[in-house]
C-alpha cells in the first residue's frame, strides 16, 4: 500500500519524503526472487512458506507495538522478502503441477489476477479504515490475516509431489544462461525495467509532483 497511507505516514513521522521507505519493499522482493532458486535447491517448499509468513507477521507486530522509521523499514523489507518468496514459489508450483501448456498458462494468469486484484482491493480497504480514524500501523496488522490463512493452508497442504523431481534424470538438466533464447533475455530485461520503474516512482515521484509540479499532498 502506498497512496492511502502516504499522508498518515508523513504526518506521523513528520517526514515528507516517506516514499523512500517503500523502496525497501521492491529491493527486498527483487532479492527474494533472485535467491529463490538457491533456496529451493536446499530447502523444501513448505518450510520456506512457513518462514516467509512468520517473518511477515512478526515484522507487522513489531511495527504495531514499536512504530518508528527503523521498524517501518524493517516491516517493508520483510514484507517485500516474503512477497517475493510467495510469488516465485507460486509460479514454480504452477509450472510443476500442470504439464499442459494451456492449463499452465491459464493458472499462471489466474495467480497474477489475484495479485492485481489484491493491489486494487487493499488500497480501498485502507482508505476506508483511514477515513474511520484507524491508525496506519493497524492497517498493516490487519493485512496479516491473509498471511495467517496462508500459514494454515500450508500446514495442511501436501508438497510431496515436488520431491519427486529430485531424480537422477533431472540432475543433469541444469539451466544455464548460455542456454537462454533471445526471448528469455527480453523477458528478463522487461522484468528489470518494471522493477526499476517501481523504484523510481516510489522514490522520486512524490517529491517531483510536490516540488516541481507543486501538486498538493493529496
Amino acid at each position: 500500500i502506498t497512496g492511502p497511507v502516504m499522508k498518515p505516514l508523513s504526518e506521523y513521522f513528520h517526514d515528507s519524503n516517506i516514499g523512500f521507505a517503500f523502496t525497501f519493499i521492491n529491493v527486498a522482493m527483487w532479492f527474494a526472487i533472485f535467491i529463490i532458486g538457491f533456496l529451493m535447491n536446499r530447502f523444501a517448499i513448505k518450510p520456506l512458506l512457513i518462514i516467509a509468513v512468520i517473518i511477515g507477521v512478526a515484522s507487522s507486530l513489531i511495527t504495531f507495538y514499536y512504530p518508528s522509521m527503523l521498524t517501518l523499514k524493517i516491516l517493508f523489507t520483510c514484507v517485500g522478502f516474503a512477497g517475493g518468496l510467495f510469488m516465485a514459489i507460486s509460479s514454480y508450483m504452477v509450472v510443476h503441477i500442470y504439464h499442459r501448456h494451456k492449463i499452465r498458462a491459464m493458472n499462471v494468469i489466474f495467480t497474477d489476477f489475484f495479485f492485481s486484484f489484491g493491489g486494487a482491493l487493499i488500497p480501498i480497504l485502507a482508505t476506508y479504515l483511514i477515513i474511520h480514524n484507524f491508525s496506519w500501523n493497524t492497517i498493516y496488522l490487519l493485512l496479516q490475516i491473509t498471511a495467517i490463512g496462508i500459514l494454515i493452508l500450508t500446514f495442511f497442504a501436501d508438497f510431496s509431489v515436488f520431491n519427486r523431481n529430485n531424480n537422477s534424470s533431472e540432475k543433469h538438466n541444469t539451466l544455464s544462461f548460455s542456454s537462454w533464447s533471445f526471448s528469455l533475455y527480453c523477458i528478463a530485461f522487461a522484468a528489470f525495467l518494471f522493477l526499476l520503474a517501481q523504484l523510481t516512482m516510489t522514490s522520486y515521484a512524490q517529491s517531483y509532483f510536490q516540488d516541481v509540479l507543486h501538486w498538493g499532498a493529496m
